[in-house]
């Protein structure tokens, strides 16, 4: 049964690996491949066809992107058999009637029911709500520090969600350099991994698990708890102002949360 309780919990008899994606994750490094070689391609075009081609390579990136960190959530949810209501935040949800023959379907589980639910992960406060909720952590804060680089990998992520969204409906030219878009590609393949590889470790239960997988990625286990503990979760009270750590969760976008004191003053009063 589906875990309603809104915790995390860890089955340890199920969780005697660190859960990997490796067949599903090697379709995504062919995909990020293919727009890498095509960049290296570039000069070779004539100046349209360039710029054509460019815009198509961020518009496949970010559709990429999309499809694995929405994979990658189903998985974690899947995996740690997490509350959807700890994941999405809310009590209720739609299922379109035209997805009702894939509902039914034996491959479709809670952490494709969540997926099917949130909106563009590629938007990156969508994307901060539910793997804060996921991990009770500053999500974007811990990422960067495990993997620190010289930008903030949430602002990036924005950035081409924005510009993918101005090419489709607004026309605009991709201006940077081929050299430039097969950085952020790497970039954005590699904030993929890390997100998957380090959530599942600091959800799994074995610690002695947990060290000998670390090391693997060169990181001490301290220094893993050490970057841990330095990002709880926060949120801003939307009365008061007052930053409340480790809240139950992180409000939906667009709306308020209230810490315990003002919360009163909220709350539907009966007839």
């Amino acid at each position: 049964m589906p875990n309603t309780t809104g915790k995390t919990i860890v089955d340890r008899e199920r969780m005697l690996e660190i859960p990997t994606l490796e067949k599903l994750q090697s379709y995504y490094d062919d995909e990020y491949k293919k727009l890498i070689e095509i960049c290296k391609k570039l000069d070779d075009l004539d100046k349209n066809t360039k710029q054509a081609t460019k815009n198509y390579v961020v518009i496949r990136l970010v559709s990429i992107i999309e499809q694995e960190l929405k994979m990658i959530i189903s998985n974690l949810v899947d995996s740690f058999d997490i509350s959807p209501k700890q994941a999405l935040q809310t009590n209720d949800v739609t299922i379109p009637l035209d997805d009702l023959a894939f509902v039914k379907k034996n491959d479709f589980t809670i952490g494709k029911f969540v997926t099917s639910n949130i909106g563009y992960v590629t938007n990156s406060s969508v994307l901060t709500n539910i793997l804060s909720n996921i991990t009770n952590l500053n999500f974007f804060d811990w990422i960067n520090k495990l993997v620190p680089s010289e930008k903030r990998i949430e602002n990036e992520l924005q950035n081409y969600f924005y510009l993918r969204n101005d090419i489709v409906h607004k026309a605009k030219d991709v201006d940077s350099s081929a050299d430039k878009i097969i950085l952020e590609i790497k970039t954005f393949q590699g904030f993929c991994r890390a997100t998957h590889r380090f959530i599942s470790l600091h959800l799994h239960s074995d610690k002695d698990l947990v060290k000998e997988e670390l090391k693997k990625n060169k990181l001490d286990y301290s220094e893993f708890e050490q970057i841990t503990n330095e990002c709880p979760l926060q949120v801003q009270c939307g009365d008061c102002g007052n930053v409340v750590s480790n809240p139950k969760f992180i409000p939906r976008e667009g709306r308020a949360y209230y810490c315990n004191k003002c919360l009163p003053k909220h709350k539907r009063r009966p007839y």
